[in-house]
């Protein structure tokens, strides 16, 4: 007789085929990584800004550091040709750095740097044979978005469906990258199928924004922005259908531009659809992210060199640089504020009233463009041709591995009937009415506006999953105009300040005002703030040229090489991250210690000793130690720079504060503001009676001695004509940013 059982025999859950994919996947990235560029743990739950890691981390090199932090791409290609850099040597530094921010980022999907590296030796070896460049992009690292076919190497989209099918062929723009001399090493992640504005899917997981990781990375090209970010990519590409270029650059203080349809070749690319999808709803559209302006202008260059419509028929012949990119007459400029469904919140209202005054004290025309009633069809269009094909081809590729939606697509996507031709029909004839009709925004009274200034977001870069609409960028699509993200600033303690007083135009609106009055504002503190810049169809050059006009972090008009740029960017941040205290002890101990070089010290150790024991104060923040060792790094006139912009900057802070308080609150502020311009002042004063004539001269020759000896590969021939005349500058720039009454004049008086 058989014994009952007396409990249930125990049948494991099968694991679903989606999750195998993933765990395989996952797998062969750690394998890919050489076990000598593994962090040996993750950081601390309480670090959320990772920017500082690849440095910290003990990796790379000095070498790999500076290469990886102190160009951009076209210094590089520069570099390369004039073989002060090798290709090896390049390509090594960023496989590392992009190594270690794939650990702390996610943001990797396909790594090939043993291939990468095998095509760096090939270059040198081209260029040791004494041949030219194959192109402007010779040894220059390029990343990709994933869905570019590399050849040998999937391009899943974060489908399981689609896991481990390498691609048989290259797409067009891979191959003529290729055919300028990039060297490509790894794709980046994006959001399931492409359909979410962050980066999340099921096989590789999350990509965090490493400025905050609490924040949106963007999408669908968030694992570009992460891994720029990094600096573990000095050359991006990605796509954008919806704002997939432009968003994640706004997330992660990029440059991004996303072209009109028929610039940059797009054959080839996997889309996760039937093939001639496409052309059915709206294009997507392939575009460079960077960390330069004059880096746009190289890809852009670069693709056009190798005549992209000879191997895309959908490309338009139009070598780069056939539009004129500044007409002969003054620039005009439009300002558009607002798209008539979802009104910016104040910090973003803010940002472009700072870009409208930069851009007239430039000289530029610019007029308010009032073209909401537009705008709001454009938005609700777009968002009817992005569902025609119901989004089956991405559920039949979900269920064929089993494999769910993402928690965020799951509450908003479902599989519906392809759009029938009638439909299909009345869309696009709205979309052409709407292209029509949005030709008028170019004509304005006094004359054809060259481009527009917009916001890429009605809001700051907000937490993770909670980017509210794309109607902003969107529109641009469905018009094919060519359209770019520039990055301005940073968000402030001051930017936390303004109230919405105009009730909700409707659910989109709603929505997007509760990142602002149902979410603790200090959370946007660090994060970039952008604008985006719009130009007519096929006109891409015009926009760059138009970009310049409106940065202030990094102004293509500074008299400076450009190589510095981020550099300096970086030292005008870290300078408005201080309290004024600080700021003003920093730069005061600056030019202590450029008083103190005058003493006999033979050799830079010596020089080093003599400023660490200077710096070794307790009261000295490690924070304000490393800001000063960094200064002394700056010629003077980018030292000259650097201050204008942190003046500029905390001027607007301060503007904007004493705006908004209240009459009691001002006065308090005005005399706090007093009081700490009489404090430098009395700071600078105290450093210049130190000095007698002798030491004067003696400084001049002995400063040019110690930066040529410290600027790691930072080549100068500017010297310091005297000490003198840097404290008749900053004395002068200083009373221009922090002008007090005449009760606070006495210590100017007394200092002279």
């Amino acid at each position: 007789m058989t014994k009952a059982k007396t409990q249930a025999d125990p049948t494991p859950t099968p694991t679903p085929k989606w999750q195998s994919v993933s765990w395989q996947k996952k797998d062969q990235q750690f394998a890919r990584i050489p076990s000598q560029w593994r962090l040996p743990q993750p950081p601390p739950s309480s670090v959320t800004n990772y920017l500082g890691l690849p440095r910290e981390c003990g990796l790379l090199t000095e070498t790999e550091l500076d290469i990886t932090e102190n160009y951009d791409a076209t210094a590089l290609a520069r570099a390369i040709r004039e073989r002060k850099r090798t290709c090896l040597d390049v390509t090594t530094a960023f496989c590392k750095r992009a190594a270690v921010a794939h650990q702390l980022t996610n943001c990797l999907t396909e790594i090939f740097f043993d291939d990468a590296l095998k095509q760096a030796a090939e270059l040198d070896a081209h260029l040791d044979a004494g041949k030219p460049p194959l192109g402007l992009l010779h040894g220059v690292p390029v990343s990709l978005k994933d869905m570019f076919n590399v050849r040998g190497y999937d391009s899943s989209l974060g489908l399981a469906a689609l896991s481990f099918k390498p691609a048989s062929h290259n797409s067009v723009l891979v191959d003529l990258l290729l055919r300028s001399g990039a060297v490509l090493y790894c794709k980046t992640n994006v959001p399931q199928a492409l359909m979410a504005l962050d980066s999340h899917n099921n096989v590789f997981g999350r990509t965090l924004n490493p400025i905050n990781t609490a924040l949106t990375a963007g999408g669908s090209s968030g694992g570009e922005g992460a891994l720029l970010a990094m600096r573990g990519s000095v050359l991006g590409v990605g796509t954008d259908v919806g704002g997939s270029i432009r968003i994640p650059a706004m997330c992660d203080k990029l440059y991004g531009i996303k072209p009109s349809d028929g610039r940059v070749p797009y054959a080839l690319v996997e889309g996760g659809s039937l093939p001639g999808a496409a052309k059915v709803g709206l294009p997507a559209s392939a575009g460079p992210l960077a960390h330069s302006l004059r880096d746009m202008d190289l890809f852009f260059q670069a693709v056009s060199d190798q005549k992209p419509w000879k191997f895309d028929p959908d490309v338009v012949p139009s070598p780069w640089g056939t539009v004129p990119s500044v007409p002969a007459r003054k620039l005009r400029i439009g300002v558009v504020r607002r798209d008539g469904v979802i009104e910016p919140l104040p910090p973003i209202a803010r940002l472009l009233d700072e870009a409208k005054i930069k851009l007239q004290k430039a000289g530029i025309e610019v007029v308010e463009m009032d073209i909401a009633p537009l705008f709001s069809q454009c938005h609700s269009l777009a968002n009817a041709l992005f569902n025609v094909e119901g989004a089956n081809a991405m559920f039949d590729l979900l269920e064929s591995a089993d494999e769910p939606l993402s928690p965020w697509l799951s509450t908003r996507l479902k599989r519906r009937k392809m759009a029938r031709f009638e439909k299909l029909q009345e869309l696009h004839g709205k979309r052409e009415r709407l292209r029509k009709e949005c030709l008028q925004m170019w004509r304005h009274k006094s004359g054809e506006i060259d481009a527009f200034i917009c916001p890429v977001a009605p809001h700051p870069v907000p937490p993770i999953d909670r980017w509210n609409g794309a109607g902003y960028t969107s529109s641009f699509v469905l018009l094919d105009y060519a359209a770019g993200t520039i990055p301005v600033r940073s968000f402030t303690e001051a930017d936390r300040k303004g109230e919405m007083e105009s009730k909700p135009l409707g659910s989109w609106d709603k929505v997007n005002r509760d990142l602002w009055t149902g979410f603790d504002r200090t959370a946007y503190i660090g994060s970039p703030l952008c604008v985006q810049v719009v130009a007519p169809k096929l006109q891409e050059e015009k926009l760059t040229s138009t970009r310049a006009y409106t940065e202030t972090e990094c102004s293509a008009s500074v008299i400076m090489d450009e190589d510095r740029c981020i550099y300096m960017e970086s030292i005008v941040d870290r300078l408005i991250n201080l309290t004024s205290a600080e700021r003003t002890a920093a730069l005061t101990h600056l030019f202590n210690l450029r008083t103190a070089a005058v003493e006999d010290l033979s050799d830079l150790e010596d020089n080093r000793r003599h400023w660490d024991t200077v710096l070794s104060p307790s009261t000295q923040p490690d924070h304000v130690k490393d800001l000063v060792r960094d200064l002394t790094q700056l010629t003077d006139e980018e030292l000259s720079t650097v201050n204008s912009q942190v003046s500029e900057r905390t001027s607007v802070a301060n503007e904007q504060a004493l705006q908004t308080a209240d009459e009691k609150e001002r006065a308090k502020l005005q005399a706090q503001l007093a009081s700490s311009a009489r404090r430098a002042r009395e700071s600078y004063i105290a450093a210049q009676r130190g000095l007698d004539m002798q030491h004067k001269r003696r400084l001049a020759e002995k400063m040019k001695d110690i930066r040529d000896a410290i600027e790691r590969g930072v080549n100068t021939n500017e010297d310091v004509t005297s000490l003198e005349d840097v404290f008749a500058r900053i004395e002068q720039d200083f009373w221009e940013h922090y002008p007090i009454s005449k009760e606070g004049s006495r210590v100017e008086n007394e200092g002279r």
